[in-house]
């Protein structure tokens, strides 16, 4: 029995080895063919967790500015390209992707040097990042069927010029071309529902757009600082998210009468002068229409209008107000402002970029909500009523931020109404710039 032992012991040593070894290669990348001189270039993969399919992680050896991934490896399929698998690669300028594969991981191509990417239609889906920072890439085509797109998936491409779309499409993702700044149209697919937060933000070659009769929802952002001149909402929109056209040249918009909501200062700096609040509208934000489009010389809007029968919002003297609260939200002119008593609080901005040489809150008003007065250059004097109960942090406003600055604020009561006022004690937000707080002693 004993001369067996050694055989025994090395045997199983053997085995072991042998063992280690397989477990070594299978978690080695594998190969790709050789270069027809006998050296191989590899392109780093690994197989799946199921043994389906390949996941290409990397160039690995492989060099040059044109990589070919082969559909298949040993029999078995290449599905996935994997996350941050080309990911800041500057030299590569050219892929091409075969149809076996299926997805492509997160910031697979982030910041890699391509030009022009048509992916294969048997590509599903399509990670966060993708294909963010390629600098080059000056067209893209998405698969028709694809079902999943990330987010970000071509933020910052800035020579990023035309992409198609796939018509399955419901949702544009967020982000997906933010800062593409030489993108001048993209044709939207005929049953997108929502276009995601900032999708075409800052795309300022963006002129024209046109949204399917299938969009309900523009979310926050969604067209911040593009440049869009003209711009037809579809007849079911329901909600217009926060600065979701702001910065651009409109001129004039049309409300459709399915329309809910309206984002704060969803066309703030615009140049559309007059607009109508239909029936269903039930939540207006603040400085939702209100500036001027920063390229321009236009005033601004200068007729704001709500439906009769809007249970919500009512209009007078071009002011939108909130018919439960006597609530001033927008008001285009301060001396339009209606002085009967009907108004009862100042919201957020009501007096936005109101430059003038006064500015009279009307009596009746009992409170000034934060930034009731604000993103102003200069005001002469502000006058504020008898009435007053509250003021609110930083109800007049944007004096620092702006470098702007209020000649004195008069208080029209007695020193004891003065000092009854509950008042929050940064209520002004630089007191240094205002020369003057003075009450008007009526005794």
């Amino acid at each position: 029995m004993k001369k067996y032992l050694p055989s025994l012991i090395f045997g199983t040593i053997a085995l072991i080895a042998a063992a280690a070894l397989f477990v070594y290669l299978d978690r080695q990348p594998d190969k790709t063919a050789g270069d027809g001189e006998g050296e191989e270039k590899i392109l780093a993969m690994k197989l799946k967790d199921d043994e389906s399919g390949y996941i290409v992680t990397g160039r690995g050896s492989v060099d040059g500015a044109e990589i070919v991934i082969p559909a298949e490896y040993k029999g078995v399929p290449i599905v996935e390209i994997g996350e941050r698998a080309f990911r800041e690669d500057r030299s590569l300028t050219s892929i091409i992707i075969p149809e076996t594969v299926e997805k492509i991981g997160e910031s697979a191509f982030a910041g890699a040097g391509i030009s022009e990417l048509a992916l294969p239609e048997s590509v599903e889906e399509i990670g966060d990042y993708a294909f963010c920072r390629c600098e080059k890439l000056e067209k893209a085509a998405l698969p028709k069927a694809v079902g999943s797109l990330g987010e970000h998936l071509f933020e910052d491409c800035s020579k990023l010029v035309e992409a198609t779309l796939p018509e399955s499409l419901t949702v544009i993702p967020a982000y997906m071309f933010t800062r593409c700044t030489l993108l001048e149209s993209v044709v939207l697919p005929a049953e997108v529902e929502s276009i995601g937060e900032y999708a075409f933000s800052v795309c300022n070659s963006l002129r024209h757009i046109d949204l399917p009769k299938s969009v309900k929802t523009v979310s926050d952002s969604a067209f911040n600082m593009a440049r869009l001149e003209e711009i037809i909402l579809p007849g079911g929109i329901k909600e217009i998210g926060a600065n979701s056209f702001s910065g651009n040249p409109l001129t004039e918009i049309e409300l459709p009468d399915s329309l809910e909501k309206i984002g704060s200062r969803a066309f703030l700096n615009t140049d559309i002068a007059s607009v109508y609040i239909p029936s269903r509208v039930a939540e207006i934000g603040f400085e939702a229409f209100g500036g001027k489009y920063y390229l321009s010389d236009n005033g601004g809007i200068s007729e704001i209008t709500v439906s009769e029968e809007n249970s919500v919002y009512y209009s007078s003297n071009n002011c939108v107000i909130i018919r439960e609260t006597g609530e001033l939200i927008l008001a285009p002119d301060p001396d339009s402002v209606p002085d009967d008593g009907s108004i009862k609080i100042i919201g957020p901005f009501a007096y936005a970029n109101a430059d003038a040489d006064r500015v009279s809150i009307p009596e009746g008003v009992t409170l000034l909500k934060s930034n009731a007065v604000s993103d102003f250059d200069r005001i002469d004097e502000i006058l504020l009523p008898a009435s007053l109960e509250k003021i609110e942090a930083a109800a007049i406003s944007a004096v620092d931020s702006h470098g702007g600055s209020v000649g004195k604020i008069l208080f029209k009561g007695t020193h004891d109404q003065w000092a009854a006022i509950e008042r929050d004690e940064e209520w002004l937000s630089d007191a240094d710039n205002v020369l003057l707080i003075d009450v008007i002693d009526l005794d």
